[in-house]
C-alpha cells in the first residue's frame, strides 16, 4: 500500500496557516504546552526528595547510629529494600538504625545485661558487627571486600550487601544470638549469675532461621 502524501492544494494551505499560527502570541491559559501527569509526579517526587534531605540535613544532633548508614534519602536503596518480604525488612531496619538487639541495645533496655560482644573487644553494637568484629571477618570480606571496614565507608555500601553478610554470617551469627538470647526467652536460663530477664517473651521476635528467610 502506497501511502506516500502528494502536494495538493489541503496540504499548501494547511502548511502556511501553522507557520502563520506559530508566530502569533499565545492568548489562553497557561502553560500552552500540556503537561503530562507523569512530568508532575516526577516533580513531586524530586521536591518530596530534596525536602527530605534538607529536614534530615538540620537534625544534626540525633539519629547517630542511623547517620552512620544513611546520609540522604536514597530512592533506589529505599525501593530495594520496601521490595522485601516483611522479615527482611524488619532486620534491614534493625541494623541501618542501630536499634538491632544486639547487647548494646539489651543494655540499654536493662543494665544488668552486659553491653560487651562476646569477642571481648568492643561493645556489641552494629557497627561494631559491620565494621570489625573478629567473628564475622570472613563473612565481611565476602560480602564488602575487606575484613576490616571503615566507619566513614559504611554509607557507601549498598543495602544489598549488608544483607548478603548477613547472610554469609549466618553460621556465625546464629550460635551468638541463641546464647544471647535463650537467657532472655528461656524461663530457667540465667546469665551473668542468676540474673533473669523479666520482660514479655513477645518483646524479642527474632529466630535464628531468620537469617536463611531473608
Amino acid at each position: 500500500m502506497d501511502t506516500r502524501t502528494f502536494k495538493h492544494d489541503g496540504n499548501e494551505n494547511a502548511d502556511i496557516l501553522a507557520k502563520e499560527g506559530s508566530r502569533l502570541r499565545f492568548i489562553g491559559p497557561s502553560p500552552a504546552i500540556g503537561v503530562s501527569k507523569n512530568a508532575c509526579k516526577e516533580k513531586v517526587k524530586k521536591w518530596e526528595t530534596q525536602d527530605l534531605n534538607i529536614l534530615w540535613s538540620k537534625e544534626t544532633d540525633k539519629y547517630r547510629q542511623t547517620r552512620m548508614l544513611i546520609t540522604s534519602f536514597d530512592p533506589k536503596q529505599a525501593s530495594w529494600l520496601t521490595s522485601k518480604s516483611r522479615n527482611t525488612i524488619r532486620i534491614m531496619t534493625g541494623i541501618l538504625t542501630g536499634h538491632y538487639d544486639f547487647r548494646r541495645m539489651l543494655n540499654i533496655m536493662d543494665e544488668r545485661v552486659s553491653p560487651m560482644c562476646p569477642c571481648e573487644q568492643e561493645e556489641d553494637t552494629a557497627e561494631h558487627f559491620l565494621c570489625r568484629c573478629d567473628r564475622f571477618w570472613r563473612s565481611r570480606t565476602e560480602a564488602f571486600g575487606h575484613h576490616i571496614v571503615e566507619r566513614a565507608s559504611l554509607r557507601d555500601i549498598p543495602w544489598r550487601r549488608i544483607k548478603k553478610l548477613l547472610i554469609s554470617a549466618e553460621d556465625s551469627l546464629t550460635p551468638t544470638l541463641g546464647s544471647r538470647r535463650n537467657p532472655l526467652l528461656n524461663k530457667g536460663a540465667s546469665t551473668e549469675g542468676e540474673y533473669k530477664l523479666s520482660v514479655p517473651e513477645t518483646l524479642f521476635q527474632w529466630q535464628p532461621q531468620a537469617v536463611s528467610d531473608l
